[in-house]
């Protein structure tokens, strides 16, 4: 008899119980993806990262982060040089939970016949560093883009 003369009300109650819980799973959806800026991608596909980004390789249960680059000496644009110098990325890698470590490596490789960088039987390779130098212009972190490939060592042969 109550909810026979309370109709309205208890539809109301309802409904608002279901648009809380709605609007609390978007916030949660939208949380994480803010917080956990992360690229879910196949081992061997080359991937983008900028500083502070994280791509997670799932099929090997392994996570790259791009943590900074140490030094950018490459011979900007519009400047003659008499080495064309080389910038040096930081990547943090995770295997099962566990800290591999973060690695410096080196983009363009010299000489050109030294092979890419082999971490935790992962082979980690640099394809390009983006933006380029330009003489005058200083390159903030944030902008800084980087393609790379990560293969397991034992496909190298």
């Amino acid at each position: 008899m109550f909810l026979k003369n309370h109709k309205g009300f208890f539809y109301g109650e309802v409904f608002l119980i279901f648009f809380f819980v709605f609007q609390f799973g978007t916030i949660i959806s939208f949380s994480h993806q803010a917080c956990c800026d992360e690229q879910v991608l196949v081992l061997g596909e080359p991937f983008q990262l900028k500083v502070g980004g994280t791509v997670a390789i799932s099929s090997e249960n392994l996570k790259v982060t791009l943590k900074g680059i140490p030094s950018d000496s490459r011979c900007p644009e519009g400047v003659e040089c008499v080495w064309a110098g080389q910038v040096k990325v930081l990547v943090h890698l995770e295997k099962d939970g566990q800290d591999l470590g973060g690695h410096t490596l080196p983009f363009p490789i010299f000489p050109k016949s030294k092979s890419p960088e082999i971490v935790g039987g992962y082979s980690l390779q640099i394809l390009k560093v983006d933006p380029y130098p330009k003489s005058g212009d200083k390159i903030e972190l944030s902008e800084y883009q980087v393609d790379l490939v990560v293969k397991k060592a034992a496909a190298l042969e």
